[in-house]
């Protein structure tokens, strides 16, 4: 859904993930609240994990700047308590960079088994450390 409004002499477009109380089926009514569902850094947060995961080494990075400025902002002491958007996206890389590692022991020839096994336990923990968070 983008959200329309005015800044000053500049319109703006903004989109955003919404949730509206009072929408009536047939979306011609709008008689209730507009409530924003998801945080700006859970957004940029999703956008640099999926760019991370699919290579886009590039985006990631501008994403993770733009993750830091939106945490820079983010008001102290609010109920997300001590979680911290940019630890978690270095987990995520090295979730990413392990699954790469298994991913070659698994396409390399001759590879011992004892490595496979290693590499996939190494995979297991990063992946796990991540989503605990």
């Amino acid at each position: 859904m983008f959200l329309t409004g005015i800044l000053g002499r500049r319109k703006v477009h903004a989109m955003a993930t919404v949730q509206i109380d009072g929408l009536g089926p047939d979306y011609e009514s709008v008689n209730g609240i507009l409530a924003i569902t998801r945080r700006l850094s859970d957004k940029v947060l999703a956008a640099f994990n999926h760019a991370y995961a699919t290579g886009e080494v590039d985006v990631a990075s501008k994403l993770r700047a733009v993750l830091q400025v939106t945490e820079a902002k983010r008001p102290k002491g609010d109920k997300r308590g001590g979680y911290d958007a940019t630890a978690h996206a270095d987990l995520w890389v090295g979730s990413v960079e392990e699954r790469n590692s298994y991913k070659a022991f698994c396409e390399k020839t001759g590879a011992k088994a004892s490595d496979l096994r290693s590499a996939q336990e190494k995979m297991k923990n990063a992946y796990r450390t991540w989503s605990e968070i």
